[in-house]
């Protein structure tokens, strides 16, 4: 995939995950490291890897990071459960946005999808309802 298609995809899951999170596009992508930035981010680079599979290298040009900042970030956000039923849901609602757009997963999301599950599975994810994208904040100082 170009880098044009891939930045315009980034935008697109900056833009979703911003607006979930309450906060603007560019405090998403500004260097700011407080927790109600750093954590959408955080989640933003994650969603990026698993539905867009370019290089940790283009997403960390992207955010202005490096690729061992997103390779933490994906690391962060795979190893605090609670956050995956907010993480489920925006991927949900990318991907339908993608579809729109005549755009779907790469042919590899499934893999690493199926991966994440393997992860995933008994580790004590909640329900969507229990826990609002501020409390996943609050609750995690990363």
């Amino acid at each position: 995939m170009e880098q044009i298609e891939v930045n315009k995809r980034v935008q697109q899951i900056v833009d979703l995950v911003a607006h979930y999170f309450g906060i603007t596009s560019k405090q998403l992508v500004s260097r700011k490291r407080t927790d109600g930035i750093k954590v959408p981010r955080q989640v933003a680079m994650y969603i990026a890897y698993y539905t867009l599979i370019p290089s940790v290298t283009q997403i960390g040009r992207y955010f202005g990071k490096g690729h061992s900042t997103v390779r933490d970030s994906i690391d962060v956000i795979e190893n605090y459960p609670k956050i995956h039923v907010h993480v489920a849901y925006l991927k949900e609602t990318i991907a339908k946005q993608m579809m729109d757009d005549t755009w779907y997963y790469a042919k590899h999301y499934k893999a690493r999808e199926a991966r994440q599950l393997s992860k995933v599975s008994g580790s004590g994810a909640c329900s969507p309802d229990s826990l609002s994208p501020k409390t996943i904040i609050k609750e995690h100082r990363i």
